[in-house]
């Protein structure tokens, strides 16, 4: 009877420490209300897949390694399911009670319209509810070039094949974030009015996207937030470092950012990077218009001529597109004078201290590594004969002559 008794107890205790454990993993409930910020990921696209699903791994191992430095902020992922046909929005949580990471389910696409980025990026808003908020778009990206120039398919169809500026890149070339896409494409235009859609405020916006930080894409993005990080030329297949990005983004308890970390974080990783290329700068977007303002007054001041050959280049295109803009200004204006105004106002726009590179940067166009010998971390395409009549149309071009 005793022995009875004993197994009876042992019984009991184990289904109670059973009990037990299943309670110590259960997921802590969200936060009542917004939270203090969410960081949104926007991946469209599927030759990049691989490096997506690596992006997300690393943006779980920060929150593991640092033991969920979002605290009660949030991070949700817009992406292809697993199925490879349709979409879905997930979140990624960490549990502070047993140190273990889930992805929880918030909508899914069955055969969606991937243009629609505003419907996409309001249901984000909306599931995830937050005072503030940081997007980060992870894709191909080509600038300012108008989509119709790239693309040698229907783009309604959101599968066409992706021929950046009418050249294939170099035989055996190395992955990077920008050829060989087969997704929706969106004008700068798009991007900026699905964010502005939303009615929410965005404090940042990180293009892990080829050749984003140019003077016309940033200028047309100058209302949809506070900050925007970005490279002037390709960024290599694996994009940002999330792993070391993630705590400069959830700083202060999860309540606030450091993009000047983000930046270091960025720069670093590449230094190191057995294809050393990384280049990055970050924009204050309220001072874009001061920017237009004081380059208006370069281009209606004396100019001179200049040899367009010297100029850095942020590509290894035949028919060059992205340069250097300060070395552009010093080239073509003869007035000192206005030459050190605008390049402090390009110092206020664009913080010195976020304006990081290598010693070179890649190219899948040449399949080489390229100097830098100047660099200002923002380009322009004005000096460019390619595309120059649709350059003129850009609000940026407009706004300056």
């Amino acid at each position: 009877m005793l022995k009875n008794v004993k197994i009876l107890f042992a019984s009991i205790l184990s289904v109670l420490l059973l009990l037990g454990c299943d309670k110590v993993t259960e997921t802590p409930t969200k936060p009542e209300g917004p939270a203090p910020q969410a960081l949104l990921f926007y991946f469209v696209g599927s030759s990049l897949n691989y490096y997506f699903t690596q992006n997300i791994n690393a943006v779980k191992t920060a929150l593991i390694e640092t033991k969920g430095v979002n605290k009660d902020s949030r991070i949700a992922v817009f992406r292809r399911s697993s199925n490879k046909v349709d979409w879905e929005i997930v979140e990624i949580i960490y549990n502070v009670k047993n140190g273990m990471i889930r992805e929880e389910v918030l909508k899914t696409y069955i055969e969606p319209d991937l243009s629609n980025m505003a419907g996409v990026l309001q249901d984000m808003t909306t599931l995830v509810e937050a005072e503030k908020y940081g997007v980060v778009f992870g894709g191909h990206g080509s600038g300012w070039i108008p989509k119709d120039q790239s693309l040698t398919k229907s783009a309604a169809t959101c599968e066409g094949d992706y021929l950046p500026f009418g050249e294939a890149p170099a035989e055996g070339a190395y992955t990077t974030r920008y050829f060989g896409e087969t997704g929706c494409m969106f004008e700068i235009s798009e991007i900026s009015d699905a964010m502005l859609s939303t009615g929410k405020s965005f404090e940042y916006v990180i293009f892990d996207d080829c050749f984003m930080a140019n003077i016309e894409t940033l200028y047309d993005m100058r209302h949809a937030a506070k900050h925007i990080i970005a490279s002037p030329c390709e960024i290599m297949g694996p994009g940002f470092p999330y792993n070391t990005v993630i705590p400069h983004l959830f700083t202060d308890g999860g309540t606030s950012y450091d993009l000047q970390g983000v930046c270091r974080a960025f720069h670093e990783f590449y230094s190191d990077y057995n294809i050393p290329s990384g280049c990055v700068a970050m924009t204050i977007t309220a001072e874009l218009d001061k920017m237009a303002n004081v380059t208006k007054e370069v281009f209606a001041g004396s100019l001179t001529d200049y040899d367009v050959n010297s100029l850095q280049v942020y590509e290894g295109l035949s028919q060059h597109v992205f340069y250097d803009m300060m070395q552009y200004i010093e080239a073509i204006s003869s007035d000192e004078g206005l030459v050190a105004k605008f390049r402090e106002q390009f110092n206020k726009t664009f913080p010195e201290e976020c304006r990081l590179h290598t010693k070179a940067y890649y190219s899948t166009y040449n399949n080489m590594m390229n100097e830098i010998t100047y660099y200002s971390g923002i380009t322009i395409s004005e000096p460019s004969s390619k595309f120059a009549d649709i350059n003129r149309q850009t609000s940026w071009y407009k706004a300056t002559h």
